[in-house]
């Protein structure tokens, strides 16, 4: 039996806790993004009647379908990128998402949820330089979503998720504003009752590349 390097090891065992990097530089970066933002959107981000303190400028969004092998030959799911209900002609690059940042006396918590896919939230928990992503997903069409761990729910369920996070400054300052980027995967998770799929069974892995602006705020237990 070979043995299995470290990192696997914690990739896989262990909660997906990363490490989180600081630069003032990621600031041109999100403004360089944001040059390439439809103008469309740019006027939804600037229109103050929007009220929005907190926006991520999507750059990837992808949805792996994992077991392609197992779609059943009688399947009307012909294109397997579009079974998790995802449009890729609908997505504009770079696109946009809602953001919020907390911060409390024991850390500061970022929190991404797309205007375009309803349900779904991306949680960093960010702890000095060490962060804990969980992809949430919740009244998905009454759809049952299991996890690696082998919990499954159809109405609110946490999946681990590894994280590659930059930020402007390591010191989150309620009332000003914070920069950053992050490069989101989530671990495989399953779709179950897929009746595309051999035993119903649709396994996936979604990942999130996005620069973000975000107006801090206290975090009040809300």
């Amino acid at each position: 039996m070979f043995p299995v390097p470290a990192f696997v090891l914690m990739f896989f065992l262990s909660p997906s806790f990363a490490q989180v990097s600081y630069t003032p530089a990621v600031r041109n970066t999100y403004d360089s993004v944001y040059r390439k933002l439809d103008a469309r959107l740019t006027n939804m981000v600037t229109n103050p009647e929007n009220k929005i303190k907190g926006i991520a400028l999507l750059t990837i969004f992808r949805v792996d379908t994992l077991n392609k092998q197992d779609l059943l030959a009688n399947s009307s799911a012909r294109d397997t990128s579009t079974i998790a209900g995802y449009t890729p002609e609908k997505i504009l690059n770079p696109d946009i998402m809602i953001g919020k940042a907390k911060v409390s006396n024991t850390s500061l918590v970022l929190s991404f949820s797309p205007w375009f896919m309803l349900g779904e939230e991306i949680r960093h928990v960010i702890k000095g330089n060490t962060v804990e992503t969980t992809y949430q997903l919740w009244n998905k069409s009454d759809k049952v979503f299991k996890t690696d761990s082998g919990i499954q729910d159809s109405r609110n369920i946490d999946i681990a998720a590894q994280s590659r996070l930059v930020l402007s400054d390591s010191d989150a300052v309620v009332g000003e504003t914070l920069y950053g980027s992050a490069e989101t995967t989530t671990r495989q998770y399953a779709e179950l009752h897929n009746a595309n799929f051999k035993n119903g069974i649709l396994q996936l892995r979604v990942t999130y590349n996005y620069v973000f602006k975000l107006f801090v705020h206290k975090d009040d237990g809300y």
